[in-house]
């Protein structure tokens, strides 16, 4: 997609940055993967509510490990069209549709509900 094109056709070279980029996203998938096959067997010895909420607790604290100041800057910046935009990333978008997928785990195989997280 970098070079207007699926693949490498018109690509003269791939700098390392790119490459590294590419990985990181090929690798997206796979932790997908890895989630929906742990959350299904978690679901079965706890409630969905735990699990979900295990799930946005332990993807969170990655992103904690490069806050910085100019992050804080940019909250103190933001305006309430910005903060009613993050309550539906985060509450609404996030929340709520890891809670249904984690229900869906619940009460469907892996490979059911891994179809329905690209709709």
């Amino acid at each position: 997609m970098r070079w207007g094109k699926v693949g490498l056709g018109r690509a003269t070279g791939v700098s390392h940055n790119e490459a590294r980029y590419a990985l990181i996203t090929s690798l997206a998938p796979l932790s997908w993967t890895l989630y929906t096959i742990i959350g299904k067997d978690l679901v079965r010895k706890r409630s969905v509510l735990i699990v979900t909420h295990l799930s946005l607790i332990f993807g969170t604290l990655p992103f904690l490990f490069v806050l910085n100041g100019q992050f804080f800057e940019t909250l103190s910046q933001m305006n309430v069209t910005h903060w009613i935009a993050l309550f539906y990333l985060c509450g609404l978008c996030t929340v709520v549709g890891f809670w249904i997928r984690v229900t869906a785990l619940q009460h469907m195989p892996a490979t059911s509900v891994a179809l329905f997280s690209y709709i």
